[in-house]
């Protein structure tokens, strides 16, 4: 899986740890992971850089997290960056994890970001916790994912589809898919 790490380069040295964890066990299940704009990059370096090398390697990170099946964040130092970012990838619809310690204060934007269901929110008391948050929000994540599923059927079923899906003021797929949860659960 292609998973792109995001986090502050501000406080990169309140995380190093968690990052340097996060990356040993992403590269341990043989995932291709982008962080080297983490590891790589120092505020330093960053307050040096031209405009052009500024927006080249933030376009960099957008373009990573665009190609990427999930978006993983540490968050325990705050980052409006971080925070838009984190944003970017739930706008683009890419399931994201968002690890944060429990002893930093949650980060505000999850209140206004915790209603898609591409986000997953995990706290870690100790950076010895994070391989087992990881592996726990992967496997939700894996069962969330949607898979294409072509249907045909007869125009009179279509028709009820859109009129149904029009009355209740909800999509045909969504209308399919409660049929064949209440159908599971049965």
């Amino acid at each position: 899986m292609k998973i792109a790490l995001i986090s502050t380069i501000r406080g990169k040295e309140f995380q190093l740890q968690a990052l340097e964890k996060i990356i040993s066990f992403l590269k341990s299940k043989k995932h291709d992971v982008f962080y080297q704009h983490l590891t790589d990059t120092s505020q330093q370096k960053m307050d040096d850089m031209s405009f052009n090398e500024d927006l080249k390697f933030h376009m960099r990170i957008l373009s990573e997290i665009e190609k990427a099946d999930l978006v993983i964040s540490e968050a325990s130092h705050q980052s409006l960056s971080v925070g838009y970012l984190i944003s970017y990838a739930v706008e683009k619809g890419k399931p994201t994890i968002v690890l944060y310690s429990s002893k930093s204060p949650k980060p505000n934007l999850f209140y206004t970001l915790s209603f898609s269901d591409k986000l997953i929110l995990s706290d870690y008391y100790s950076i010895d916790d994070i391989p087992e948050n990881l592996k726990a929000c992967i496997c939700t994540i894996m069962e969330q994912q949607d898979t294409r599923y072509n249907l045909i059927i007869p125009l009179k079923m279509n028709n009820y589809l859109k009129k149904y899906s029009k009355v209740n003021n909800i999509s045909r797929a969504s209308y399919i898919r409660s049929l064949i949860r209440k159908q599971m659960e049965e």
